[in-house]
């Protein structure tokens, strides 16, 4: 743990009185773990936190609109669309000309989901990036979450864009049943996929132990437990990470200045 300079925001050890940058009265107040920044890095801080909260609301909002658009764009499809395939499989042509255009039409749909997806996514870690620089400026030991956001956004981004890119090779192949025509730009972007995975898992590791340093920063259980959730059910662990972050945001609001912020 490390006990920030009020006056310079230096990361002093937990047993100093006076930061050794600067000479200010150190907070004596509290754990470590607990104490609430004071001076002018209060309000970064409940920034930075006011941030991370609006970011896992539109997480939140994301898996709303995708359930929401996947309903309605599902139900475009009829019942042809499901038992078109045995018709291709059994030579019928009238069936071939049915899911010819159900798939095509389904290739729209699923852009149409992939689009909004990865507006909503990038907005989203755009603003916990923004959130965990704040942090960093003030509490070095936030630079792994900031770092592991990076990581994950260009990650994702560049799998769903190589997914895209998978999808128009095979859209002939799927409207038309035609043969793949470009089998290496195919393995190309199946390996790219492999790689970037595996940069996005590194960035959400890196992400979940950053959210998991602020819950411990600032004494919130909901915002650790929802570090952890967050990797296996996406909602509910945005839904912790809001409620902490809310009560964060509130105590940092509502709690009176300290002594050494008075004076300093």
């Amino acid at each position: 743990m490390s006990k920030p300079c009020p006056n310079c925001f230096f990361d002093n050890d937990d047993a100093a009185a006076t930061c050794v940058v600067c000479g200010a009265k150190l907070p004596s107040f509290g754990t470590p773990s607990q104490q609430l920044p004071s001076g002018s890095s209060r309000g970064e801080v409940l920034d930075a936190i006011k941030k991370l909260r609006l970011a896992y609301l539109l997480e939140i909002a994301s898996v709303v609109v995708y359930i929401a658009l996947g309903f309605a764009l599902t139900g475009r499809f009829s019942y042809s669309s499901v038992i078109g395939p045995l018709g291709i499989a059994f030579g019928s042509s009238s069936q071939s000309l049915s899911v010819s255009t159900s798939s095509a039409r389904f290739l729209e749909d699923t852009d149409i989901e992939v689009a909004v997806s990865v507006i909503i996514f990038v907005a989203t870690y755009y603003l916990i990036i923004l959130s965990f620089t704040k942090l960093q400026r003030i509490y070095s030991r936030f630079s792994t979450g900031r770092t592991g956001a990076l990581l994950s956004l260009v990650g994702l981004v560049v799998i769903v864009l190589s997914v895209i890119g998978l999808l128009a090779i095979l859209e002939p192949v799927i409207v038309s049943n035609s043969p793949i025509s470009n089998v290496g730009a195919l393995l190309g972007l199946a390996v790219l996929i492999l790689f970037m995975s595996i940069i996005a898992l590194i960035g959400i590791v890196m992400l979940t132990i950053g959210l998991f340093r602020v819950g411990d920063k600032f004494d919130s259980t909901a915002i650790k437990v929802g570090s952890i959730l967050a990797i296996f059910l996406g909602a509910i662990g945005a839904i912790l990470i809001v409620i902490g972050a809310s009560d964060i945001a509130k105590r940092l609001e509502n709690e009176p200045p300290s002594d050494t912020e008075i004076t300093a």
